[in-house]
């Protein structure tokens, strides 16, 4: 019997052993963008989460918040995140005002462990940079919680890159305003060429 149960229990820690691996590491996170419009699960969300242990897929709790500056104020948005027909992969969505500059942050709870990821938006929630804030350790990369001064990091990149949004678009548009003025002068001054002509 004896025998028996020792053959049992060397079974099971084999089994261990050789499973172990797969599920070895850190959690990790990632983004994907622009959703895809032609699912009902993805139609119309902020972005997609893909959640990970190690290299395999997996289904966690998630969380997640916006931080934003509207009219000069900070404001806090819930998030819904929620798991789509994909494994590990979740949507984001959330009602965001149009006149603000806004830091999503994504947390996944994998146990004991934690990862977030940061996204900075643009003028229509488009997504311009995303973050996983991590440490190095023994040649790892272990993401972790994103901390407050993450979090303004992300949102000073948001306002950051919408002002140069804004910029680049005021610019643009000055400088069709100035190519049309010039045409409308050369028009005008065809015209005034053609009437002397006509005139002499």
């Amino acid at each position: 019997m004896r025998t028996r149960t020792l053959a049992l229990l060397f079974g099971a820690a084999l089994t261990l052993t050789t499973v172990t691996p797969a599920f070895a590491g850190p959690p990790w996170i990632s983004a994907e963008y622009p959703s895809n419009p032609f699912h009902p699960d993805t139609k119309g969300a902020l972005l997609l989460i893909h959640t990970f242990h190690h290299g395999a897929t997996m289904q966690v709790p998630m969380s997640g918040v916006a931080e934003g500056i509207v009219k000069g104020r900070r404001q806090t948005v819930q998030l819904q995140v929620k798991s789509t027909y994909r494994e590990g992969v979740y949507a984001v969505r959330g009602d965001l005002p149009k006149d603000g500059n806004w830091a999503l942050v994504i947390t996944m709870n994998d146990g004991n462990a934690k990862a977030s990821l940061l996204a900075s938006l643009g003028r229509d929630g488009e997504v311009l940079t995303v973050n996983v804030p991590h440490d190095m350790k023994d040649g790892w990369i272990i993401p972790r919680a994103a901390t407050p001064a993450d979090i303004d990091a992300a949102l000073k990149s948001s306002v950051a890159l919408g002002n140069a949004e804004r910029n680049t678009a005021t610019g643009a548009a000055l400088g069709f305003a100035g190519l049309l003025l010039v045409g409308a002068v050369l028009r005008n001054g065809r015209a005034s060429a053609r009437a002397r002509a006509r005139t002499a």
